[in-house]
């Protein structure tokens, strides 16, 4: 009579731990992924903006 009993108690368990898991894991992925994005984006962004005169620009113009 025990054992089913426990058995039944730990599934329940189990299946809450996944739940924590995959929680814990997309509150742990979906910053990663976005910090990832923002990064890659940025660093495309930079290599767009070398060529134009907008940062090069002010130290001829002040010299």
């Amino acid at each position: 009579m025990s054992d089913p009993a426990l058995s039944q108690l730990q599934i329940p368990a189990e299946k809450k731990s996944r739940r924590r898991g995959s929680a814990q894991f997309i509150l742990v992925a979906v910053p990663l992924v976005i910090a990832a994005g923002l990064v890659a984006f940025l660093n495309t962004r930079r290599d767009d903006r070398q060529p134009i005169p907008s940062r090069s620009a002010p130290p001829p113009a002040a010299a």
